[in-house]
């Protein structure tokens, strides 16, 4: 039963999983543009200053600025969460209600009841649910019970109880009510996004800046043969087997990941948000600055996308752009279940 509903979640997931994705890219963009925002009035305050002092406050207003974004960002993190859940939990009345072809509810429904006579080990139960499964058991008594003789051998009285406040899914107690069998929908779709929460929060981009270059560094230490990638702006990207990774932190910037393999070096810069100017242009000054004199394969990896005006950015230097998608492909060759 448990594997069942988990599939037929996670096919409801994945409709609006979109949805999620566009209210967290809103946030990353609001986000960048607070950043923005407070480098341009840290230089307003401070350009008639030495640059020793400019740098100073605005790494003091960019910090409290970063501070508060990632207090609302935790916020927005449970706030999608919980529109997630609702919104799952409201496309699965919906199909319910609609009775579509791609979900045969009533058959899950029987398998529940079929399900609970096993658990509970009677022969006489009580079924509670909502008024419309209510009434479908009622038309079907005489067909479950006989399916469930057929199938497992017992011959169960099959009795209608109280109507119950929910989207479906039943509860079921035998004659005296010490026992019950709970498979209430509403309780088992937060069972299963609550196993699957992990997986959530990592397609949806709904992790933190270090968690994710450290899932990166996972995925990349399991490459084991060479993998041929599109990258997102269409450049074609090899990636090879890491003998060595490590990262390299500047105060001008940083390079999260630089894999060594046989003849060839890999700097990449990866962002939970999405692909900026200023973001590649700090990437392209580490590299030039700290990795000058060896040929380097340029990888900017951006899960929250990028906007057109930095294509042309990225073309300029040859840097290949990797986005969500590019990411689930790798994490698909290589099996690392990441992102799965």
């Amino acid at each position: 039963m448990s594997d069942e509903l988990e599939l037929f979640i996670r096919d409801i997931l994945g409709k609006v999983e979109e949805e999620a994705r566009e209210i967290l890219e809103k946030a990353h963009k609001e986000a960048d543009g607070i950043i923005k925002a407070a480098e341009e009035k840290a230089r307003a305050e401070a350009e008639r200053r030495a640059r020793e002092v400019i740098d100073m406050e605005r790494r003091r207003i960019l910090d409290t600025e970063i501070r508060r974004i990632k207090g609302e960002k935790a916020v927005l993190k449970d706030k999608i969460l919980n529109n997630l859940q609702g919104k799952i939990l409201k496309l699965i009345e919906e199909k319910i209600q609609e009775r579509t072809k791609d979900v045969d509810y009533y058959g899950f429904l029987y398998k529940l009841v079929r399900e609970a006579v096993l658990e509970l080990g009677e022969n006489e139960i009580v079924v509670s649910a909502n008024t419309r499964d209510l009434e479908f058991i009622k038309s079907r008594n005489d067909d479950i019970r006989r399916k469930i003789r057929e199938e497992i051998g017992i011959d169960v009285n099959l009795e209608l109880g109280e109507k119950i406040n929910v989207i479906g899914g039943i509860i079921v107690r035998n004659k005296s009510g010490d026992k019950v069998f709970n498979a209430v929908l509403d309780t088992l779709v937060k069972r299963v996004i609550s196993r699957n929460i992990k997986r959530i929060v990592r397609r949806l981009g709904l992790i933190s800046q270090n968690r994710f270059v450290r899932l990166l560094y996972t995925m990349f230490s399991k490459i084991s043969d060479n993998i041929e990638i599109e990258a997102s702006n269409g450049k074609k990207v090899l990636l090879h087997p890491c003998k060595n990774i490590y990262s390299l932190t500047t105060e001008s910037g940083r390079i999260d990941l630089i894999c060594e393999a046989d003849n060839i070096e890999t700097a990449i810069y990866a962002t939970i948000g999405k692909a900026t100017s200023r973001k590649i242009e700090e990437f392209i000054n580490v590299v030039s600055s700290k990795l000058a004199g060896k040929e380097y394969q340029k990888i900017f990896i951006a899960f929250s996308g990028s906007d057109e005006e930095v294509k042309e950015l990225l073309h300029e230097h040859d840097i290949a752009l990797l986005t969500r998608k590019e990411l689930f492909n790798i994490d698909r060759q290589v099996g690392s279940k990441i992102f799965e």
